[in-house]
Parts: C-alpha cells; sequence; structure tokens
C-alpha cells in the first residue's frame, strides 16, 4: 500500500514538474540550450565577474544616468480642491562629481532642489508640494547636460 502511494505521488509530481516546464511567459521566447548552458555554467559565479580584459584609464559600463519623474494629483481637503506636485530623481554622472538642480516649470519657474552627485554613489531625492501654480514640467540640470520631462496626472 506504501509503495503504491509513493508511485502515485512520484507520478503526479513527474507531470506536474513536465507541466510547469512548459509555462511561458506571454512574449517571451522558449531558451536555446546553449543559453541554458552559458548561464548555468557562467551566470552568477565569480569567475563570470573576473574577465579577462584590461584597459588604461578609467573605463565604464555606463554613461551618466539621470531618471525624472513628474506627477500632479487633484485632492479635495475640507470640501476645497488642491492641487499636490510630486518629484522624484536619480542622477548619476560618469566621471566626476557634478552640481545639479531640479526645477518646476509651468506658469512660472521653481527651484525645488540644488545639490551634487558623485560617480560612485550618485544622488536621488524626492519632493512634494500642494501649490496653486500649475506646474506642466519638471527639469533637471546638470553641468553636462539637462532632461525635462512632462508632469503627469495622477
Amino acid at each position: 500500500m506504501r509503495k503504491t502511494a509513493f508511485i502515485i505521488l512520484l507520478a503526479l509530481l513527474l507531470s506536474i514538474s513536465i507541466a510547469l516546464s512548459q509555462v511561458t511567459i506571454p512574449g517571451w521566447y522558449k531558451l536555446e540550450d546553449w543559453e541554458i548552458d552559458v548561464c548555468s555554467k557562467w551566470g552568477g559565479t565569480a569567475d563570470a565577474q573576473l574577465g579577462g580584459g584590461t584597459a588604461e584609464g578609467s573605463s565604464y559600463m555606463y554613461s551618466t544616468t539621470v531618471t525624472l519623474q513628474g506627477q500632479k494629483s487633484n485632492v479635495t481637503v475640507d470640501g476645497e480642491n488642491r492641487t499636490v506636485i510630486e518629484a522624484a530623481w536619480y542622477f548619476r554622472p560618469i566621471d566626476s562629481e557634478q552640481q545639479y538642480s531640479i526645477t518646476l516649470i509651468g506658469s512660472s519657474r521653481k527651484t525645488i532642489y540644488t545639490g551634487s552627485a558623485k560617480p560612485e554613489f550618485g544622488d536621488s531625492n524626492y519632493y512634494a508640494e500642494e501649490s496653486s501654480v500649475d506646474y506642466d514640467y519638471v527639469m533637471i540640470k546638470y553641468e553636462t547636460g539637462a532632461l525635462t520631462v512632462p508632469i503627469v496626472e495622477k
């Protein structure tokens, strides 16, 4: 009896594992055997991180990284409509410390943050305020460039 229950349980687990191995995420492709082989042997191992290349001077695997988001929400407080403006950002320069600022742009301009970021760490922050000014854009301006994005309504 125990042997039969064990065989049935084993067959059930085998059929479930086969069924689950056939599941794919929509839009993803079926992995080739060589992809599985490379990831199994090298992915995440210390050897995979060593590499054999050399470089003179600085060598970066990234460029200046800038992420900026702006959002506005209409809220009602004590029966009165109000607008809340939010901004969030991350800035990481590629090779040296840089000064930067964050500015809200609309019928007027308002600089909400000034700071600096280093390549080793980057810098991020978040800002929110209730505002009567209708801001449409948020801009990050740094020494080597600028990025302006629309403030989207929530």
